[in-house]
């Protein structure tokens, strides 16, 4: 929440890069489980900030995230066709947990107003305490689309809990305590979506997808309360708007290094 819908982030922030392993396993013919692990960085560029001097700064976002779930078919007919048309309704249960490395600023002068704070060894100041989890449920219906593949719709609900601060190893115990604070969010979502599976190749499938997210209810709290308006705007919620909704489009492309 923090970086989000900054208006002083510029340049390719946002831009992602990472890898991602992701384990399936069929324990029935109807049920399945499933693990996640991904590790990304995603780019961060803050721009100019006037109230600061910069001797270093972090240029990304380092997070890990991880999930584990399962995947019920409640109803499954029609698999004996010789033409593979099939009807799938399934409910999927996604436990997840995300932490993200400090975003770190090291400054040697600050100013507040009128004042400006000379650091004899520069300090940092830094966004921590990073982390979120939460779960997530869908109902899912597949159905054989003929010659445009397998198409998918999905309806669920989901709720996460997320926190953050910021902090400095300033050693001055004033400086220290005006810029500690503590951040907690939890909301509430509901989710549509819908995608198609089709093979462009024998060997490679490719699937594109839409889903739609809002967010049903959010409760924010922070500590302390009120803070300092001295408080840079960089390491503030100020300036941030309260979005509700989120469109996600994706596309995979995927190729089998062995025949069927």
């Amino acid at each position: 929440d923090l970086l989000a819908n900054n208006q002083r982030l510029e340049g390719d922030s946002g831009d992602l890069s990472g890898r991602k392993l992701e384990i399936h396993y069929g324990i029935t013919d109807y049920l399945s489980v499933f693990a996640r692990h991904q590790e990304q960085a995603m780019k961060v560029d803050v721009g100019e900030i006037n109230s600061l001097n910069i001797v270093d700064i972090d240029n990304s976002l380092d997070t890990k995230l991880q999930e584990v779930g399962f995947k019920w078919t409640l109803f499954e007919a029609n698999l004996l066709d010789p033409d593979g048309h099939y009807t799938n309704f399934s409910f999927q249960a996604t436990g997840f947990k995300n932490s993200s490395k400090p975003f770190d600023v090291v400054i040697d002068q600050l100013f507040l107003g009128n004042v400006t704070i000379t650091f004899v060894d520069p300090t940092a100041f830094s966004v921590a305490n990073l982390k979120d989890e939460g779960w997530t449920a869908k109902l899912l219906f597949s159905r054989d689309a003929g010659p445009l593949g397998i198409a998918t719709a999905w309806a669920g609900y989901g709720e996460s809990d997320s926190d953050s601060g910021t902090s400095t190893n300033a050693i001055n115990g004033t400086i220290s305590n005006l810029f500690r604070q503590d951040f907690n969010r939890s909301e509430e979502y509901l989710y549509l979506g819908a995608s198609l599976n089709f093979r462009f190749t024998a060997r490679l499938p490719v699937t594109i997808g839409y889903e739609f997210t809002k967010i049903t209810s959010s409760e924010f709290t922070r500590d302390p309360e009120d803070p300092p308006s001295s408080l840079p705007g960089f390491l503030s919620t100020s300036g941030q708007t309260g979005v509700k909704t989120n469109h996600h489009i994706n596309a995979k492309i995927s190729y089998f290094l062995t025949p069927q």
